[in-house]
């Protein structure tokens, strides 16, 4: 397998730019990148100030031709995408958007390097932003954990320092630092520029050279990067962060990427670390469960030395047994296993690049990296003829060679013994734990004691939703719920509703996608009584004319309402076409025929079907005597209908009716959704279909920022899911106006296949775990919410402490996985519903 050359060319402009050119015309796009080759090693006397980071703000504030809100806008209504960031060793600009709009983007880009307009009035300002950052990152435990790494591992080189900055040193910057930086820094002969796509590039170049024409010479003011004396000795930094695991790394000093080793030590990282399937990965985490995660990388940058190295989230009690462990496992042995895992880690890597051949984003990129790592476009076919050339000697070689244990760095960030986290822990280890009976018609009772307050919550669920439906009587399972607690044989409508509300109980039902579900909340005296009125609602609802016919007459309502909503409307053709016309695809509330449709004599058969002890959980949580409250649901609920489980079919989604649908609506504004089929109830795959939700829906996420704050796209903008018996749904949608919903569509379609393609960022992906675990802690802190999760979980097989488990994968999620999910859903082609009043060319 071989990395095909490059067909791409290299020109230099009078000025001493470097103008990297491959034309791809197989889709209408183009990248546009400017890399300059600075970053926080080359900072001189103001390292450790950021200062670098700080330029790559501050030149969105304006060029010579545009205002900071002129570029933006620009940039937007050509269609392109736009950023930047700084490393190390580079600041990277680029532009990646439709070809037709390739002359904007080069002389934004161009611009934006070259000619900024630096605003006096803006540099105060944008420092406070960049202070909000880096008091940020200290919040951020993987951003601390990553500074003490370095500061640890590097004692006289820059990179010892933050690439953000210190605070103090960051205060002390002045306007005057920062242009002088730029004036030395970012000159014609330390930057490249690369496009790559479907343009002319006779005519690109020509625009730079035109452009370039007015740029004065500035001469490069050189860097002065000091020397990384040899380690002496195993080096430790340990610090304590409000975690609840320890974060641990070992690390140690390679070469550069010019050096022979530095493909060996590549693929060592991958055999011992690179993914779940990895020696160390399958060791510490399947086998012997001592880590939560681990995973092992190598750095080689241009200038050495370089890192290899290995970290893991591991429990505190465990962190020394698995680092102990770690350093007398580093050497594989060769043979057939090290042949076969060397080979695998070699396919990943070249996997991951040929990926980057598939987009002009990706190509650009390569070739700007080749440039500035070796001056040699072809580099990366380059390195991987020497990677396939590795044996599993070598890696015995240079694990030997490289990671020994006396010359390791080893740091940790580490729960603090006082941490509120750690307490939280401790706190709900002391509640009493979660016991499952079966009644003596078989039915499944969780109970959970909890006197801290006297109240108890119920929770009754069954296995019914969609699948139970067809076209003749869809919408059942909703109207079904709302009758339960409209009358039973021995009460009355009003009497049932009066005898609860006298207790200041409540006692609901309701019907979701995958489940009916009845709920009840009493003070603990009221219990028994409580528990009554709800086996009365479950075993002998009355369903008489008069509730059915003013309970379907809602329905109608509520469904021709939903009919003139366009954010329901998107949803309900989406799920018609990526399901077909069953289960998940019928509309939930049924049709105007459905609902006449059902009648008594159906909505008994119904009941009788699905609410038996075999088809359902309950869970009761609170002040409870374990024993009476298993007497009283044994009378309570002994009259249910019998009858047998009922498991949905689970059949394979037919090929949607049509991927792009557009249904008109005279609204003021325009819903564009796309979906695409989500995940059984039970996957693995849902730790981190939850935290690429969250990250997708929060106002921090890229949907948000981008789309509604950075171009003023979107009314709403967010994501959604459920989770299916088979298949489910996760989708993304976007309200705008009519006028913008081209571009809406396309923005949001490109967001997807960035999350696709590249995950979510570590530090993001930090904060969108954090969230998810925050949300549930929330959420979950209530008996009735508690109650209504174990029992669903205990319902479809999970059992009613998986929630424990699965807050520990959501920890253990790493970017990788996120990647891989993402792929693995969103790698297909989607189902596109776009509803909208018509536009003029709609109406060509």
């Amino acid at each position: 397998m071989q990395f095909p050359a490059t067909n791409a060319s290299l020109q230099t402009l009078s000025c001493g730019l470097p103008v990297i050119m491959q034309v791809d015309s197989n889709a209408p796009v183009v990248s546009a990148q400017c890399w300059i080759s600075t970053g926080s090693q080359h900072e001189n006397q103001f390292v450790g100030s950021g200062i670098s980071h700080l330029l790559e703000h501050m030149v969105f504030k304006g060029t010579t031709s545009f205002t900071g809100a002129e570029l933006a806008t620009e940039v937007n209504a050509k269609g392109g995408q736009w950023n930047a960031y700084t490393s190390f060793d580079r600041t990277v600009y680029y532009i990646d958007g439709p070809s037709v709009s390739c002359d904007t983007f080069v002389r934004v880009l161009f611009e934006l390097v070259f000619q900024p307009r630096f605003p006096v009035d803006d540099f105060e300002t944008e420092k406070d932003v960049i202070r909000r950052e880096i008091d940020m990152g200290k919040d951020d435990p993987d951003s601390v954990a990553s500074e003490l790494l370095f500061r640890t591992f590097f004692q006289h080189d820059p990179r010892r320092h933050p690439v953000i900055g210190h605070r103090s040193y960051f205060d002390a910057l002045t306007y005057e630092d920062m242009v002088g930086y730029h004036r030395g820094r970012y000159c014609p002969s330390n930057c490249c520029f690369v496009l790559s796509g479907d343009f002319d590039p006779a005519k690109a170049f020509a625009s730079l050279e035109e452009m370039s024409g007015a740029l004065p010479f500035k001469p490069l003011q050189q860097t002065i990067v000091p020397g990384e004396p040899r380690q002496i000795g195993q080096r430790e930094a340990r610090m304590p962060f409000q975690i609840p695991v320890s974060k641990t790394t070992l690390a140690w000093k390679t070469p550069g990427l010019d050096h022979p080793d530095s493909p060996a030590l590549e693929l060592l990282a991958g055999v011992l670390g690179g993914g779940r399937s990895s020696h160390l990965y399958r060791r510490f985490h399947e086998k012997e469960g001592i880590a939560h995660h681990l995973g092992a990388w190598a750095w080689s940058p241009v200038t050495g030395p370089g890192m290899f190295s290995i970290s893991a989230e591991v429990d505190f009690e465990k962190r020394d047994q698995l680092e102990k462990a770690v350093l007398e496992d580093l050497t594989p042995n060769p043979g057939s296993q090290l042949q076969s895992a060397l080979d695998k880690a070699r396919r990943q890597v070249f996997a991951q690049q040929f990926k980057t051949l598939g987009t002009a984003s990706g190509r650009a990129t390569d070739l700007a990296s080749n440039w500035h790592e070796a001056r040699n476009l072809n580099f990366t076919r380059d390195y991987l003829v020497n990677l396939d050339q590795v044996t599993p000697e070598d890696l015995h070689r240079v694990s030997q060679h490289y990671l020994s244990p006396d010359q390791a760095t080893i740091t940790s960030l580490d729960p603090e013994r006082t941490s509120p986290v750690i307490s939280t822990v401790r706190s709900a280890g002391q509640q009493s734990e979660i016991t499952t009976h079966v009644l003596e018609n078989g039915l499944t009772l969780l109970l959970r004691p909890d006197p801290r307050v006297p109240t108890v919550s119920f929770q009754g669920v069954f296995n019914t939703g969609r699948h139970a439906e067809n076209p003749e009587n869809c919408g059942i399972n909703i109207l079904h719920a709302s009758l339960l607690t409209k009358g039973t044989q021995n009460h009355s409508e009003g009497e049932f509703a009066d005898r609860t509300e006298s207790l200041g109980a409540n006692i609901r039902a309701s019907a979701g996608n995958n489940t009916s579900i009845i709920s009840s909340f009493c003070l603990q005296p009221d219990l028994l009584t409580v528990l009554g009125l709800s086996g009365e609602a479950l075993c002998s609802p009355a369903f008489k004319e008069g509730p059915i016919g003013r309970e379907k007459e809602i329905q109608r309502a509520d469904l021709l309402e939903s009919l003139q909503d366009p954010l329901k409307t998107s949803f309900r053709l989406l799920r018609e076409n990526l399901f077909g016309y069953r289960d998940y695809g019928l509309p939930r509330l049924g049709t105007e025929e459905s609902i006449d449709n059902i009648d008594r004599e159906m909505l008994e058969r119904h009941h009788q079907q699905f609410m038996t002890p075999h088809n359902g959980v309950l869970a009761v949580f609170g002040d409870i005597d374990p024993e009476a409250t298993i007497e009283w649901c044994n009378q309570a609920f002994a009259d249910l209908p019998q009858g047998r489980k009922h498991d949905a079919p689970e059949a394979e989604l037919p090929e949607p009716i049509s991927t792009e649908i557009t249904h008109y609506l005279d609204k003021e504004q325009t819903v564009i959704a796309i979906g695409y089929p989500g995940a059984h109830i039970t996957s693995g795959d849902i730790p981190a279909l939850e935290v690429i939700h969250e990250y997708c829906s929060n106002m921090a996420g890229p949907l948000f920022t981008r789309m509604r704050e950075e171009l003023g796209l979107a009314y709403y903008v967010n994501a959604t899911q459920f989770l299916g018996l088979g298949k489910g749904l996760f989708a993304f949608y976007v309200g705008t106006s009519p006028d913008k919903a081209t571009l809406a569509r396309k923005e949001l379609l490109a967001q997807i296949e960035k999350l696709t393609q590249e995950g979510i960022p570590d530090a993001a992906l930090a904060h969108a775990k954090t969230s998810v675990l925050a949300g549930d802690a929330l959420e979950n802190q209530s008996n009735h919410s508690m109650a209504q999760m174990c029992a669903l979980n205990t319902l479809f097989g999970l059992g009613p402490l998986h929630h424990l488990a699965h807050a520990e994968k959501i920890q253990s999620l790493s970017r990788e996985d996120v990647i891989n999910t993402a792929q693995k859903y969103f790698g297909r082609k989607p189902v596109v519903v776009s509803v909208g009043p018509a536009t003029k060319s709609d109406q060509v």
